[in-house]
């Protein structure tokens, strides 16, 4: 039994590597599967091992995987939270406190963001994502407003919050606390949107068609002081931006660099940027995130993003259970039992303008063109893995290919 068992652990442990191989070549779509008959093999092998531990296991009624067991064992409030978060259509009343962590937590008594305002249009309204707390409001205003001043004609925006925060159905891992909202790579158009335009019209990515730089043509020196205006601001924790683009941010020439420790690179993030704020006064129960690491975030500090590691599958990985409301923080269960509250948005009064941006956005000329592809030679640092740790805007979904795409619609 115990040389029938080695051979059939080697047998998997061939399998195993060899996919890894292909995901680290960027063959993705010829990933090698387990054979039939190594699967029939680990089969055996794991029902021998079930047999040896039945003393010290629970019995699992024949034909049920040991999974279903335990789900049918669970209680029944175990709903995954994405489901229960996103089946509230309304906030709770104020005061607002964002509670939790970015990734694991709730928003009390949210504001909306009007569809429209002087100088911002939201998109995808029938997600009901406009929902934040007032400081990220009150942020998205200001922003909109130095774009207007930046020639962009305001700023598209696109997911911030559900009406209690919580995780949601699709597209995100945070954007969780009413204090994440993503802008889009676009000026606002000047004709007014429609509710279908909101809808359906298209991402456009900031990336060439060999996806291996940013594209001059497309990330131009306005996108680009849009992403410095809202780096720069003090609310700011953190701006998630592809990897090309803060390679792009880090090639041109500013006069003061020191915003770009914030602009950190992450998957995706190609057609939209990411701004996530800090923890707001009165609220208690907010779990800020790692301050970002010193310096600018270039050079070394971006090698690490021209290696195979981040697109790389750790054949090790387990998937994640999805997570449930019990895990969440107490205060999130109780948010999901109280009353909707009305809360409409409050147009601005006639005659009034949004507040003019504190100064003029002006973009420095991009500096040297840079070759994707041969950055993807540069040896990394010692240190660009823990660096990279701390910043993760969204669950990755690593495909061997050169520019990878989100794990859902962003």
């Amino acid at each position: 039994m115990r040389r029938a068992g080695g051979r059939l652990i080697a047998a998997l442990l061939t399998t195993l590597l060899a996919t890894g191989a292909a995901a680290r070549d960027g063959r993705g779509e010829n990933t090698p599967r387990l054979t039939a008959e190594t699967a029939a093999a680990g089969a055996v092998l794991a029902d021998a091992r079930r047999r040896k531990r039945a003393g010290t296991r629970a019995k699992v009624p024949p034909g049920k995987p040991r999974r279903k067991a335990r789900e049918a064992a669970a209680p029944a409030g175990s709903a995954p939270a994405k489901a229960r978060f996103g089946a509230v259509h309304g906030p709770t009343a104020p005061p607002t406190r964002a509670i939790g962590g970015y990734s694991r937590g709730c928003l009390a008594g949210a504001a909306q963001l009007a569809a429209d305002g002087p100088h911002h249009s939201a998109m995808r309204l029938s997600r009901n994502r406009r929902w934040g707390h007032p400081e990220t409001i009150a942020f998205v205003e200001d922003l909109a407003a130095a774009a207007a001043g930046g020639g962009l004609n305001g700023i598209l925006v696109g997911d911030m919050s559900q009406p209690r925060g919580g995780p949601m159905p699709f597209g995100h891992a945070s954007h969780q606390v009413g204090l994440d909202v993503d802008i889009w790579f676009a000026a606002r158009p000047e004709a007014p949107l429609s509710p279908e335009a909101r809808e359906t019209m298209d991402f456009v990515t900031m990336l060439n068609a060999a996806g291996t730089a940013a594209d001059p043509e497309r990330f131009t020196p306005h996108i680009a002081a849009l992403v410095r205006e809202a780096a720069s601001d003090p609310r700011v924790e953190r701006v998630f931006v592809h990897p090309h683009i803060k390679k792009a941010m880090c090639d041109m020439s500013w006069p003061r660099r020191g915003f770009l420790r914030h602009i950190r690179p992450w998957y995706g993030h190609d057609s939209h940027f990411h701004v996530r704020l800090k923890c707001p006064a009165g609220s208690p129960a907010c779990e800020p995130q790692s301050p970002p690491p010193k310096g600018t975030g270039c050079g070394t500090q971006l090698d690490y993003w021209y290696t195979p590691a981040p697109w790389t599958p750790d054949p090790k990985a387990k998937p994640k259970s999805p997570l449930t409301v019990e895990r969440m923080p107490p205060a999130c269960r109780e948010l999901l039992a109280a009353p909707s509250h009305v809360s409409v948005p409050t147009p601005a009064p006639p005659g009034t303008t949004a507040p003019p941006a504190p100064e003029p956005m002006s973009a420095a000329p991009p500096g040297p063109a840079t070759d994707g592809a041969a950055l993807a030679n540069r040896t990394p640092s010692a240190t660009d893995g823990a660096a990279a740790a701390p910043d993760q805007a969204a669950a990755p979904v690593p495909t061997g290919q050169p520019t990878p795409v989100p794990p859902s619609p962003q």
